[in-house]
């Protein structure tokens, strides 16, 4: 009876870290939960009928690489891999290795042109901004537009309280 009481304990205090989201706790009150479990094997005609089972559902993978004309295309592209690497000459190859050096230049040639181009647009777009941003520190500075914007707030204020009453008046 002690062995079960002690059991309960093991138990009670593993779902109680589990509920208060102890996860490390959690895990080590369930070890000696889970050691004394007792291992389950199936009986040998068990296995086999879910294997037998298993086997009615297996679909067959097929096997592309036993196709004729995937055999045909790679020996195809090996045939001509060879004749051409067969009739290459030295200088044929110094020359495919310069053009592939030359296109590698260029490309990284190209790809300076466009992050200075860029960097010109991002630096135009910049200075732009900044004079926009002067020449409005300069207009806000002076009193005029300062006098005109006050008085296009008040002719906006004094236009939506007039709407305001019409409206009013209307659901009235």
């Amino acid at each position: 009876m002690a062995m079960m009481i002690h059991d309960r304990d093991d138990l009670a205090t593993w779902l109680a870290a589990e509920r208060a989201g102890q996860h490390e706790e959690a895990d080590r009150r369930f070890r000696p939960v889970a050691g004394r479990l007792t291992r389950w094997t199936p009986s040998p005609a068990f296995a086999a009928a879910v294997l037998a089972r298993l086997d009615r559902f297996t679909v067959p993978v097929p096997d592309i690489w036993s196709a004729w004309w995937v055999r045909a295309a790679i020996g195809a592209s090996m045939a001509t891999a060879g004749i051409v690497l067969g009739s290459w000459s030295l200088r044929s190859v110094f020359m495919a290795g310069m053009a592939s050096l030359h296109t590698a230049l260029w490309a990284a040639d190209s790809v300076l042109v466009a992050a200075g181009a860029t960097l010109t647009t991002a630096l135009s777009a910049w200075s732009t901004a900044t004079h926009v941003a002067i020449v409005m520190g300069r207009l806000a500075a002076q009193p005029g537009p300062l006098v005109w914007l006050a008085v296009n707030l008040a002719i906006a204020a004094v236009a939506l309280t007039a709407l305001h009453r019409l409206l009013v008046m209307q659901e009235n």
